[in-house]
This record gives C-alpha cells, sequence and structure tokens, in this order.
C-alpha cells in the first residue's frame, strides 16, 4: 500500500499511488555548509581542473556530475562512506594538486574537511538540490497527510 511512490525513474506503482520523480541538481558551488550560505555559480568552477574528493556511497555519480558541470576532474581521490578525514588524509589530498587547481568535493564531506584544510588551497563544495516532479502534486499529497496526523483530543498524551 502507498499513496506516493517517489524514485529518480519510473517505477512500477500501485495503481492507488501518485508517482513522481526525484532527481538530483547540481545548484552551485558553496564552501561552507549553511542553510544560508548563498552557492556561487556552476560556472565559477567550469573548466577548471580539480581534484575532486568523495567520502560517500556512490563517489562516481558525484564525478559524473563534475563532469557534466563542465569541471576537469583530474584525480578522483574515494574515500569510505561516513569516512573520517584525518590530516593525513588532507596531506595526502594536497599532494595530489597542482598549481592552480582546487580540490572539489561534497557538502557532506566539506563538513568534516573544513575542520582540518589549510586556507593554502581552494576548497569547494558542489551544492546538489533534489527537484521533485509533479512537485505540486506532491506537495499537496504530503499536506493532507500530515493534517490527518493530528490526534484528537482527550488521548493520553494530552492529560
Amino acid at each position: 500500500r502507498a499513496n506516493l511512490v517517489m524514485a529518480p525513474d519510473v517505477v512500477d506503482a500501485p495503481a492507488t499511488a501518485m508517482v513522481a520523480t526525484a532527481r538530483a541538481r547540481a545548484a552551485g558551488w558553496v564552501d561552507r555548509v549553511s542553510a544560508t550560505a548563498s552557492p556561487a555559480a556552476l560556472d565559477a568552477w567550469r573548466g577548471r581542473d580539480v581534484v575532486a574528493v568523495a567520502g560517500i556511497a556512490r563517489p562516481e555519480r558525484f564525478f559524473d556530475t563534475l563532469e557534466d558541470c563542465g569541471v576537469r576532474v583530474r584525480e578522483r581521490r574515494v574515500f569510505p562512506d561516513h569516512h573520517r578525514y584525518t590530516a593525513k588524509d588532507w596531506a595526502e589530498v594536497c599532494r595530489l594538486v597542482c598549481d592552480g587547481e582546487g580540490i572539489a568535493t561534497t557538502e557532506k564531506d566539506l563538513v568534516k574537511l573544513r575542520a582540518i584544510a589549510g586556507r593554502d588551497t581552494p576548497l569547494a563544495a558542489l551544492r546538489i538540490e533534489t527537484v521533485v516532479e509533479p512537485e505540486a502534486d506532491v506537495i499537496r499529497l504530503l499536506r493532507a497527510a500530515i493534517s490527518g496526523l493530528d490526534a484528537p483530543p482527550g488521548g493520553p498524551h494530552d492529560r
């Protein structure tokens, strides 16, 4: 049973369910992770040679997205998912960087790398946002579901 099935591609779903797609899209570059950080334009790193660093489950998707944005990935450094970066890791990555290059990473990794990164090498994360279609229909369905979650007064938690 489902009222909504959301997937990156078209999927089989119960006839009663709305089917929506959720795709990742590059939104810009950030040098710090903050809900209020405005990303720099995607063009900011277009044509730039980088060392790409990722400690995520599917790093190839990230590397492909970088290349789709016009970034030239000269070196790829993959760490295990949820990796705790060390100063030794940072030094190893920095040794791969040539003059004029930067280090491109994910926002998830930027949070960890910022704590140990020096200021000598440009470091930025590609911000990814999720695009849901049909957005308005999904929002309407979710609002209806949330409004149905209110428990009637007089339950055991109201005492």
